[in-house]
């Protein structure tokens, strides 16, 4: 039997090829290919990095821009401590880790749709009203 048929991993010498060849590659094409596969995992890493990061901030982002504009000044000063807080302690570390951004964005939306003006009622603070005159 032929040996090159039994053996086509192995690698060959021959005058014919004077590189040697694994898996029909020579070393420059390993090493290219190991090149760019260490380049695609950094890239990789630093772009989980971003989108970890980016959802790390999101309720934090959603609460200002969805519940600021419902509270006027001061009530906003004086809440926004305390939701923040509860977001810091809903997004810490810890054995629940999968359910750690939908609890802050659930608690951030519940605030959004009315639970920021009936917390700050509940405190006696005034909710915002609406500066468009009604018809």
């Amino acid at each position: 039997m032929d040996d090159s048929t039994l053996l086509p991993l192995s690698l060959s010498l021959s005058p014919h090829r004077p590189h040697a060849v694994l898996l029909g590659e020579d070393l420059v094409g390993w090493r290219t290919a190991l090149v760019a596969a260490l380049v695609a995992a950094v890239l990789l890493e630093l772009a989980t990095a971003a989108v970890r990061n980016a959802l790390r901030r999101l309720p934090g982002a959603l609460l200002t821009v969805l519940v600021r504009p419902q509270l006027p000044g001061a009530a906003w000063l004086r809440l926004r401590p305390d939701w923040e807080g509860e977001l810091a302690r809903r997004m810490a570390p810890g054995p629940d880790r999968r359910r750690r951004l939908p609890g802050a964005l659930r608690f951030v939306l519940a605030l959004a749709f009315g639970g920021a003006g009936r917390q700050a009622l509940a405190l006696g603070l005034a909710p915002r009203r609406d500066r468009r005159p009604r018809r």
